[in-house]
């Protein structure tokens, strides 16, 4: 029996989809990546890329989507599976002054926009804290402004895809400069508008130019590309030579874990 291709279509539509579910992830500017780990407070990044993890879209389709986010999902983020065999091995997390001039610093360059602010339960038995909920311009096809970008620093293309289950894990079990020294890795390099980088060339990440753009003494940035290291985040594929700087890749296991959700769903 021949059908009609819109027939075929719409039977594969309705049709159950072997395999496991799709894991949900997040498209997320490569600059604004690179812009909150170089430019904004520390804890910035870990903020925005929580923010990216917890939005979803207006179901409607006619209102901009919304993120509910408070300073207790930011402190110890959530995995999105509960009953997962490896739970999350928690790093030290910033403090609520941290998160606050993160979040007070993505307002003003509208990179967050708060619509609901957070209530906490005011009486014991009463009713219940609510977290503050968040818009986030750039996942609803409305970029409020270019970014101030400084300088001396490339300017990436195109728009990274992270599972949000990996977003979650990254944020728990790395510190703070680990993590803007991964998304620095993760966002530095052009993208395709598959998500996939431009090119498989691997980085110079050296620690004076660490400094230069993360402002971390060289004995931190040096702990944190340790630390990503033995995370399998970073491995190192070439040592550091005379003048010629030590060159880095993504890990292979959490390539292919990046990799692996890119057929999944964007919300």
């Amino acid at each position: 029996m021949n059908l009609p291709v819109e027939r075929r279509a719409e039977r594969r539509k309705r049709r159950p989809r072997k395999g496991p579910p799709q894991a949900p992830y997040a498209l997320i500017h490569a600059a604004a990546l690179v812009f909150a780990a170089c430019c904004l407070p520390p804890a910035a990044i870990r903020v925005l890329l929580l923010a990216h993890a917890a939005w979803r879209p207006d179901p409607s389709g006619k209102k901009p989507g919304r993120a509910v986010l408070g300073y207790g999902m930011i402190h110890r983020p959530k995995p999105v599976d509960k009953t997962q065999r490896r739970p999350f091995a928690y790093a030290p997390a910033p403090g609520r002054t941290g998160i606050k001039a993160a979040l007070d610093a993505l307002q003003a360059i509208a990179l967050m926009i708060q619509t609901a602010p957070g209530t906490r339960p005011k009486t014991p038995g009463g009713a219940c804290g609510k977290a503050a909920e968040w818009q986030v311009p750039a996942r609803d096809g409305t970029y409020p402004q270019r970014l101030p970008w400084p300088q001396d620093l490339r300017r990436p293309d195109g728009g990274v895809r992270l599972p949000v289950e990996v977003i979650r894990r990254d944020c728990a079990e790395l510190t703070i400069n680990a993590l803007r020294v991964l998304m620095l890795a993760v966002g530095l390099r052009d993208r395709l508008a598959s998500g996939a980088l431009a090119d498989e060339l691997p980085l110079e990440l050296r620690l004076s130019w660490l400094g230069e753009h993360l402002g971390l003494p060289p004995a931190s940035a040096s702990d944190a590309l340790s630390e990503l290291i033995k995370a399998k985040r970073l491995m190192r594929v070439q040592d550091a030579k005379g003048r010629a700087p030590a060159l880095y890749e993504l890990d292979d296991r959490y390539r292919r874990a990046l990799k692996r959700q890119r057929a999944g769903r964007a919300h």
